[in-house]
């Protein structure tokens, strides 16, 4: 039990980087103005997200809530009750990643992202630090 402390402490830690990543984000850059923020490689680019992970069915994010919740308290109690320690950080960070998100969703009806990857004519999607977490879960869990 002591050991799922600390991962309640992460997913909190997590939410609140995330949380705290957008307010900034939303209070200080109009939304699709854009900012180099390390050395013309990475960049803020304000969005508001109303679909999906990289903004797949734009506008219809709303139709997947209750899917999402579903699967986030599915995850959720395997978390607790089944999963091996080895797998619980990486599902952990799956978990917040998604919970922040489902947050804004919930609450705004859309997801702030802002990060963005330029390299020479490489553009990455927009993301968010939520996004960032749930992609090194996904790639840790998909090689361990």
């Amino acid at each position: 039990m002591s050991s799922n402390i600390f991962f309640v402490m992460v997913f909190l830690i997590i939410i609140i980087l995330d949380q705290v990543s957008k307010y900034i984000v939303n209070q200080t850059v109009d939304i699709g103005v854009t900012k180099s923020l390390l050395s013309n490689i990475l960049y803020i680019h304000h969005t508001e997200n109303k679909g999906m992970a990289f903004s797949i069915f734009e506008n219809k994010g709303f139709i997947f809530m209750p899917l999402i919740i579903i699967i986030e308290l599915l995850m959720g109690y395997y978390f607790f009750y089944y999963c091996d320690l080895s797998l619980k950080l990486p599902l952990d960070f799956i978990l917040a990643g998604g919970a922040t998100n489902l947050i804004d969703r919930s609450l705004k009806g859309s997801v702030t992202d802002f990060l963005q990857f330029r390299i020479r004519t490489f553009r990455s999607p927009i993301f968010n630090l939520a996004d960032l977490f749930i992609l090194v879960g996904a790639i840790v869990l998909l090689f361990n």
